[in-house]
């Protein structure tokens, strides 16, 4: 994220009050001020009591469609959260909202949010990527995490050990994990799906001699972060082996590891994975998506990992 343009109004009041360069290491600073000032010195971090620290005054669970809202209240501010999401999700969910107090624009003309998703690390929507941010400093605070993490190695055994401890989701323990930048890694989240411009042509007309191919879905990045030191890019939709390891895992279910082939840069390149695949119920029925864990060529992940059952017992 460094060295890029940010343009949204959040984006400016951060920069401009914390007077750093770089929108996301603003909101990272001012979240890690507010545990310090709260005095946060392990986890699992109490986002209420986090929250009262910015005037929220309920956090209510409700039966809604959106993951989160944040609502004004006189000079408070009520937090609800989606009651069918899994504890982790929720608690990022909260992290997330808080997250919007701490940007001065929002503060300064506080509004009602309505955030149909969180934890989507989306870039081209500024405000809603600087507070998921917020949410991961704030859920998981880096100088916890990471002195936690260093003796763990990067296995899936460790995403589900640090998710526990700090009450997270998998996916933002994985994320987080590869954020600490002790290994040159990268966490990747991959689901079944079309590339953009085949779902654009589903359903459009046809004239006769101009018939196409019906576009096939494949096993696609639905997104990925990647530590400083990894040395590729995993960009979106990129597609997966329709016979390597992530395929397998998506077919299968359960955790796999091995050697996976990935076309980056119009070159194969071998790269070591751990994945497991992640069941949970969207709005359409049921969903798999599969984690997976990466290292660089000639790097190895760790051989600690239980397998099958200590992976599917774990609630998101």
């Amino acid at each position: 994220m460094r060295g890029r343009q940010w343009y949204s109004a959040a984006a400016r009041s951060l920069m401009h009050t914390t007077g750093l360069n770089d929108a996301r290491e603003a909101m990272g600073q001012q979240a890690e001020a507010l545990l310090d000032e709260i005095g946060i010195d392990r986890p699992p971090v109490d986002l209420r009591i986090v929250g009262s620290f910015q005037r929220v005054r309920d956090i209510q669970m409700l039966a809604i469609s959106d993951a989160g809202r944040l609502i004004p209240d006189g000079n408070d501010f009520i937090i609800q959260v989606n009651a069918g999401h899994s504890r982790g999700k929720q608690n990022f969910t909260v992290g997330h909202e808080i997250g919007h107090t701490l940007i001065p624009s929002y503060r300064t003309r506080p509004r009602i949010v309505e955030d149909i998703t969180t934890g989507a690390y989306d870039q081209g929507r500024e405000e809603e990527y600087l507070c998921d941010v917020a949410a991961s400093e704030l859920l998981m605070p880096m100088r916890l995490f990471r002195a936690r993490a260093a003796p763990t190695g990067l296995s899936l055994d460790s995403v589900v050990e640090l998710a526990r401890l700090f009450h997270a989701s998998r996916e933002a323990a994985a994320i987080r994990l590869v954020q600490t930048n002790l290994w040159p890694s990268a966490v990747a989240i991959w689901r079944w799906a079309y590339k953009p411009t085949q779902q654009h042509i589903l359903g459009q007309p046809t004239l006769p001699g101009m018939e196409w191919a019906v576009p096939q879905k494949e096993l696609r990045v639905r997104y990925a972060v990647h530590s400083s030191g990894f040395g590729y890019y995993l960009h979106r939709h990129l597609a997966a082996q329709t016979d390597g390891c992530l395929s397998r895992c998506f077919t299968e279910g359960g955790v796999v590891a091995g050697v996976e082939q990935l076309e980056l840069r119009k070159r194969l390149v071998s790269l070591h994975v751990v994945a497991g695949a992640v069941d949970f119920y969207g709005e359409d029925g049921p969903v798999r998506e599969v984690l997976s864990l990466f290292l660089s060529e000639g790097l190895v992940p760790s051989a600690n990992q239980r397998g099958f059952d200590l992976w599917a017992n774990v609630e998101d």
